[in-house]
C-alpha cells in the first residue's frame, strides 16, 4: 500500500511539473475547515471517531486553460488545522482534572492536513465580470497529529493514594490518496468565493508514548507504541484573490 501511494504521488508531481506556468492564473485563499463524516464525529462508542473540531485553512491555486471552451488543469496546495476535541470538550476535560488534582497541565493535539491536488477545471462566464467554476482532482494527503502531553499532580487513586502522573505521546507523519471536488464564483476576475470538499482517504497513524506514575517512593515507567486508522474528510469555505 505504501509503494502504491508513493507511485501515485510521484505521478502527481511529474504531471504537475510538466505544466507550464505561463498564461495561467495564480490565487491565494483563506477560509474555514469543517471536519466531515467520521473525522468530525464525537461518538465515544465508535473507535473510528476523529473528534476533530472546527478549524481554519490557507492555500494556493494555479489554473491553466487548455482550450477556449473553459476547460483547464489546476494544481492546488492547502494547509488546514483542526483541533482534536472542540472548545467545550477541551474545557470540560481541563475542569474535571483540575477539580480532582492539585495541579494539572495539558497540551492538546491538533490535526495538521496538507492536501496537494491535481485535476481538471471548467470555467463558465455567464456575464462579463462574473465567472463560475468547478474542479475535480486527485489529492495526495499528508497528515500530522501534533504531540500530546499532560501532567497531573496530586490526583487520588483508590488503593494507592495520591499520585503524580505524566504522559507524552508522539505521532508520525502519515500519507494517503484521496480526491477533491470544488466549485465557486469569481468577481471581476479577482475575488474568488469557493467551497471545497476533500475526501483524503484513510490514514494509518503510528504513535510512540511513555507514561510515568510516581507515588510514595515508587516510580513506574511504561513505554510503548501503537497505530490506528483515521478517515479524513474536510469541507473548506474559502475566499481568495487572483493575481
Amino acid at each position: 500500500m505504501k509503494i502504491k501511494s508513493f507511485l501515485i504521488l510521484i505521478l502527481l508531481i511529474s504531471v504537475a511539473s510538466s505544466v507550464s506556468f505561463s498564461q495561467g492564473k495564480f490565487s491565494a485563499h483563506v477560509g474555514a475547515a469543517v471536519p466531515m463524516g467520521k473525522f468530525g464525529s464525537d461518538d465515544l462508542n465508535a473507535s473510528s471517531s476523529g473528534f476533530a473540531g472546527f478549524g481554519g485553512s490557507i492555500g494556493f491555486h494555479y489554473n491553466k486553460p487548455i482550450n477556449k471552451k473553459g476547460l483547464g488543469v489546476f494544481v492546488k496546495l492547502d494547509f488546514a488545522i483542526n483541533p482534536l476535541f472542540n472548545a467545550d470538550l477541551r474545557k470540560g476535560i481541563k475542569e474535571a482534572n483540575e477539580v480532582n488534582s492539585q495541579s494539572y497541565e495539558i497540551k492538546f493535539i491538533n490535526y495538521l492536513n496538507l492536501p496537494i491536488s491535481l485535476g481538471l477545471n471548467y470555467t463558465l462566464k455567464p456575464i462579463k465580470k462574473v465567472s463560475v467554476f468547478g474542479e475535480a482532482g486527485i489529492t495526495s494527503s499528508f497528515l500530522k497529529m501534533t504531540n500530546y502531553k499532560h501532567s497531573i499532580i496530586g490526583s487520588y487513586l483508590p488503593d494507592v493514594g495520591y499520585v503524580d502522573q505524566h504522559r507524552k505521546q508522539k505521532h508520525k507523519l502519515s500519507f494517503s490518496i484521496g480526491f477533491s471536488l470544488s466549485g465557486g464564483i469569481c468577481f471581476f476576475d479577482k475575488i474568488e468565493i469557493g467551497i471545497n470538499y476533500y475526501r483524503l482517504g484513510e490514514h494509518k497513524i503510528k504513535t510512540e508514548w511513555d507514561e510515568t506514575v510516581e507515588y510514595w517512593n515508587t516510580t513506574d515507567v511504561k513505554q510503548g507504541n501503537s497505530s490506528f486508522n483515521k478517515k479524513v474528510s474536510l469541507l473548506m469555505f474559502t475566499i481568495g484573490y487572483r493575481f
